[in-house]
């Protein structure tokens, strides 16, 4: 997926104008979207998440990006003739899709190390279980691992508590 986004990335920046801004949304769906799941909230959140840790600047993230959204829906379907690119529109896409490509390019290249090191014979974590941790409230993340530890190697399938 990390490859698709970077391709769409550098397409982006080849285009103008209504184009311009579509692929720069295609970038964050791309790395943030789900087949699934509901995209303007979800990819908002995710996009909050990774963007700021204050939950009033997460608000604003999810507020310019659920507007942003909508205009790239006006321009998809046709909607109401004479709405130009707005600057800012395709500034805000830009910068969401440039921070989230560079967050997933640290995110991943600092997963992989520490994988190769600690973890050599375990798959890595697939792209839904990312997703998955992303929507995750920080309690539940700091919590998960505390709760792993004391489970069963098995856990969540152990045979024991089922008997």
């Amino acid at each position: 997926f990390i490859t698709a986004a970077l391709n769409y990335f550098l397409k982006a920046f080849e285009s103008k104008g209504k184009e311009q801004l579509l692929w720069h949304v295609i970038v964050i769906e791309s790395l943030l979207g789900q087949k699934g799941d509901p995209l303007t909230e979800s990819i908002g959140n995710r996009l909050a998440t990774i963007s700021c840790a204050d939950e009033k600047e997460q608000k604003k993230v999810k507020k310019k990006f659920r507007e942003l959204y909508n205009f790239r829906c006006d321009v998809v379907h046709g909607n109401p003739a004479g709405k130009d690119v707005m600057v800012d529109h395709l500034n805000e896409a830009r910068y969401f899709a440039r921070d989230t490509v560079m967050w997933f390019l640290a995110f991943l290249t600092r997963l992989r190390t520490h994988w190769q090191e600690h973890c050599p014979n375990r798959p890595l974590p697939s792209r839904k279980d990312l997703m998955c941790y992303l929507d995750m409230s920080p309690a539940a993340r700091t919590g998960f691992e505390g709760i792993q530890s004391v489970m069963p190697e098995t856990f969540p399938y152990v045979p024991e508590w089922l008997k």
